[in-house]
């Protein structure tokens, strides 16, 4: 879905519209933090890519990684009817304001050796793979079939704890989490 040039190709084009819709149709994120369908973000030109017509100050937002990440560069690439994309999304979210953020803060100003925010997300083994939610670090999932016992395994799935404790997690916690 992305060229080598780093542009989005017509077929990413759609599914970024797609799965742009489908998060706003959600009510999911805040318009705010995304392009929406009223912006002038969208530029058919020859080749028909999205162009840097996005506004700067939704390129950086979580969502808007996540909403790039999910419609782009995920490689499970879940249909947009699936009922777990939205919680696919929410999750990347997260991790573009804990994990992401907190890295590029500790490049432009690192951590003291020895503090204790000097690690982040220290256990993130899954995370915006191509494996589903319910097998990403710190994720369980409702079981599936009989046994009860099955709460963490490679699909999507109803998310019923998260827990990162002891993992240095830092960062601002999304609404996404909450809205899905």
């Amino acid at each position: 879905n992305i060229d080598d040039k780093g542009n989005i190709t017509p077929v990413g084009t759609q599914r970024l519209l797609d799965v742009l819709t489908k998060i706003l149709d959600g009510e999911v994120s805040d318009a705010k933090n995304l392009p929406t369908k009223d912006d002038d973000w969208f530029q058919p030109t020859t080749t028909n890519v999205v162009s840097a017509a996005i506004p700067e100050d939704k390129h950086a937002t979580p969502q808007y990684k996540a909403l790039l990440w999910l419609a782009c560069h995920d490689e499970r690439q879940i249909s947009v009817d699936d009922e777990y994309l939205l919680e696919r999304y929410a999750l990347a979210v997260f991790w573009y304001a804990t994990y992401e953020a907190s890295r590029l803060a500790d490049i432009e100003l690192p951590p003291d050796p020895g503090d204790d925010n000097e690690f982040n997300f220290l256990k993130h083994d899954g995370w915006l793979s191509p494996l589903g939610i319910c097998s990403w670090e710190g994720i369980e999932c409702h079981h599936l079939g009989i046994d009860k016992t099955a709460v963490r395994y490679d699909a999507d799935h109803t998310v019923t704890h998260f827990n990162l404790t002891r993992n240095s997690v830092r960062g601002t916690i999304p609404d996404e989490l909450w809205t899905t």
